[in-house]
């Protein structure tokens, strides 16, 4: 706070860290430099000054700050809002110096753009993608829930403030009548470092908590549907693309697919109130409708975020001349 600086700038400052850039960046010339996430930016200057600078924003951190800064209360809400006006500056001024900036979808580029008023000749977007490979099901994969359930399952680190106020706001507002419409329902909570507010959430009648599991593909492949109620979010949430990928309807928030250019048909998957998400949960529950979203979902990830495809244009971008 002392030093004006952004405070996720100042958590990632590390002295040898500098020196070692410093004295390999001496000793090898690099042509190029990557900085991956505009924090790791700050260490460019310590790099070769002739070497062609690229930052991978993957999504526009300052804005996550605002958001946080708007759900939370005095006096951890004016930290936050500091840190949005901090490091949006910093990000401003790391793009103006660097040669290129590519963020994660099309919709964070065009963001970044406007709310930072810079030229947009040195700025590109690249897909988040999927390992198609490993993310495919299995007839060879067991099933990790009981007989005769119906499953909607979360997947994430659950150590993360986005997830759990996501987990928390629908075990809190619909699961329950989902439950009371659908007896056969359970909620799965799978992800590693859950805190204490969300295994208190396996106390409601049907939710399970997990903790880190060494494979989240059966969770996926044998649930009946993947939630994504993300009330806050950034960029592209790799939950939703993996859950697509497996051949899971995925309901979410407008949030939750944000960055993602999701074909028309799939916007009847999409909720935000209680009321709409508990609706939306029910029609993708059934069977009759279940297949077509299923197939939308893994037509979409196939020919948008697949790995081996979207890598060779960050490939052609490091190659581009300076």
């Amino acid at each position: 706070m002392i030093t004006g600086r952004p405070l996720s700038v100042e958590y990632y400052d590390d002295t040898r860290f500098r020196e070692w850039i410093v004295q390999t960046s001496n000793r090898i010339k690099p042509d190029i430099v990557f900085a991956y996430s505009s924090t790791m930016g700050q260490y460019l200057d310590a790099a070769n000054s002739h070497a062609k600078t690229v930052v991978d924003y993957v999504d526009v951190d300052s804005e996550k700050w605002r958001a946080y800064a708007d759900a939370k209360s005095w006096p951890i809400s004016a930290i936050y809002r500091r840190e949005w006006h901090r490091l949006g500056e910093f990000e401003r001024k790391l793009a103006l110096t660097t040669s290129h900036c590519v963020f994660v979808s099309r919709a964070e580029a065009d963001l970044f753009s406007s709310l930072l008023d810079i030229p947009v000749s040195n700025m590109s977007y690249i897909n988040n993608g999927v390992d198609l490979n490993y993310f495919k099901r299995s007839c060879e994969r067991p099933n990790p829930y009981s007989p005769g359930k119906q499953i909607c399952v979360f997947t994430g680190a659950m150590d993360y403030w986005a997830n759990v106020d996501a987990v928390t706001w629908f075990t809190n507002h619909v699961f329950p009548t989902l439950r009371r419409r659908v007896s056969s329902l359970e909620f799965w909570i799978v992800g590693s470092r859950p805190p204490a507010a969300v295994s208190r959430l396996a106390r409601f009648e049907g939710v399970h908590v997990t903790g880190a599991v060494s494979d989240i593909r059966p969770y996926l492949q044998h649930a009946s549907i993947a939630v994504a109620p993300m009330r806050i979010a950034r960029g592209v949430q790799n939950k939703v693309l993996e859950a697509l990928a497996m051949g899971c309807v995925v309901v979410g928030t407008h949030a939750a697919f944000e960055g993602l250019s999701m074909p028309d048909e799939y916007a009847s998957m999409m909720a935000d109130d209680a009321i709409d998400y508990q609706e939306t949960c029910i029609a993708a529950l059934s069977k009759s409708s279940r297949h077509d979203y299923v197939s939308i979902g893994c037509e979409f990830v196939k020919t948008a975020h697949d790995w081996d495809i979207n890598m060779r244009k960050l490939i052609d971008l490091l190659n581009a001349p300076h």
